[in-house]
């Protein structure tokens, strides 16, 4: 009787393994790929504030400020005539109709050839395909923030720069000379553009 108990206990148990066996379930999953064109970016201008007339020593209160539409304003000591050059990058490859984020470093720093002199161009803003007046761009608000979207269109489009040279930033001795972000001590302005 012990034994005749065992043996259907094990029959049961082998029945179990074969029903569960029997009930296995199998699903194919697809694999995709989206593949869009790398963003290209070719710099047509830097940004240029021109030749500016200095009255007296440089300091808080002297701005020349850089628009997107190459207008220039001045104030204090700082002087001048003519436009200067926004800072203009072409978009030369990507894919139409997607959304592009741009992004941008608030600031930069233009220093003399001895790197004895320094002043930084802040209120760095953009803005898209024509240039407008100070001020009414999109401001930068650094590399990790957008400072604007558009949805890229077909041929080239184009993001311009303007912002301001701001005499309260002045450090070491600042002279009647050429300044340049691409001199020791100088700061360029970094610009991202991508995908959403």
């Amino acid at each position: 009787m012990f034994n005749k108990k065992i043996l259907a206990a094990a029959v049961i148990a082998a029945s179990c393994a074969a029903t569960g066996a029997a009930f296995a379930a199998q699903v194919d999953v697809e694999a995709t790929a989206n593949l869009r064109q790398a963003i290209a970016l070719a710099k047509v201008s830097d940004m240029d504030f021109g030749t500016i007339d200095v009255a007296g020593a440089v300091n808080a209160g002297d701005t020349v400020v850089l628009a997107t539409d190459d207008s220039r304003t001045f104030a204090g000591d700082f002087s001048g005539t003519g436009n200067g050059v926004a800072g203009e990058v072409n978009i030369t490859a990507g894919t139409n109709g997607q959304t592009l984020h741009v992004r941008c470093e608030t600031s930069g720093v233009v220093s003399n050839a001895g790197n004895t002199g320094s002043i930084a161009v802040d209120q760095v803003e953009v803005a898209i395909e024509t240039g407008v007046a100070a001020g009414a761009g999109s401001a930068c608000a650094g590399t990790g923030v957008n400072a604007t979207t558009f949805t890229l269109g077909v041929g080239t489009d184009t993001v311009l720069l303007g912002g301001r040279l701001n005499g309260a930033t002045t450090t070491g001795t600042v002279t009647n000379e050429a300044y340049s972000s691409a001199n020791a001590g100088g700061d360029e302005i970094v610009l991202i553009v991508n995908y959403n």
